[in-house]
C-alpha cells in the first residue's frame, strides 16, 4: 500500500482515524482498502481506533438545518453559521453535510457554503470492513442516544 511505502519499516502501537474521515471513502472496497493499509503499519496487537458518526441515527434525522444561535461580530459585520445535513434519496449515494456561514453587512446577507459528501455505512458494515481487511477483537464504543461512537480493532498476533 502507498502508506507502508510512505512509512517503510515502521510500524505504530495506535492508528487514530477520527472525526468521521472514513465517511470521505465512497465505497466497501476502497473503506477496506484503507483499514487494509492502517492494518499494515501496526504492529501485532495494535488497535486502529475509529471515530464516527452512528450514521443510522444520523439518517433517521433526515434533512434538517440547524442555525447556530451565537453570532459572530467582526468590524461592522456580523455573521451566523448553519449546518445543514442532506440525506440520500437512493442506497449508495452521499449524504452532504454543509455547514455555511451568512455574512451579515448593512442590509446585505451573503452566504457561503462548504458542502462535504459522506457515504454513510451501518455499524454491521463498519464491522465487517473491519473483519474483511484482517482485523479481530472488533469493538463498538456506542452511547445511546449519541450521534457518534468509536470502534476500536486490534491488529491479530501471529500464530
Amino acid at each position: 500500500s502507498e502508506l507502508r511505502s510512505a512509512l517503510g519499516a515502521q510500524e505504530f502501537d495506535a492508528v487514530l482515524c477520527t472525526g468521521s474521515a472514513i465517511a470521505h471513502v465512497p465505497d466497501a472496497d476502497t473503506m477496506t482498502a484503507a483499514f487494509g493499509a492502517f492494518r499494515s503499519v501496526l504492529r501485532p496487537g495494535g488497535v486502529l481506533i475509529v471515530d464516527t458518526h452512528d450514521w443510522d441515527l444520523v439518517l433517521a434525522g433526515g434533512d434538517r438545518t440547524t442555525i447556530d444561535a451565537s453570532v459572530i461580530r467582526r468590524h461592522d459585520r456580523r455573521a451566523v453559521r448553519t449546518y445543514a445535513w442532506h440525506m440520500p434519496t437512493t442506497p449508495g449515494e452521499p449524504a452532504v453535510f454543509e455547514p455555511a456561514v451568512i455574512v451579515l453587512d448593512g442590509d446585505r446577507a451573503t452566504r457561503r457554503s462548504f458542502p462535504i459528501r459522506l457515504w454513510p455505512f451501518s455499524r454491521e458494515e463498519l464491522r465487517e470492513r473491519l473483519a474483511a481487511s484482517g482485523f479481530d477483537g472488533i469493538g463498538l464504543d456506542v452511547m445511546p442516544g449519541d450521534d457518534r461512537y468509536t470502534a476500536v480493532a486490534t491488529r491479530p498476533l501471529p500464530g
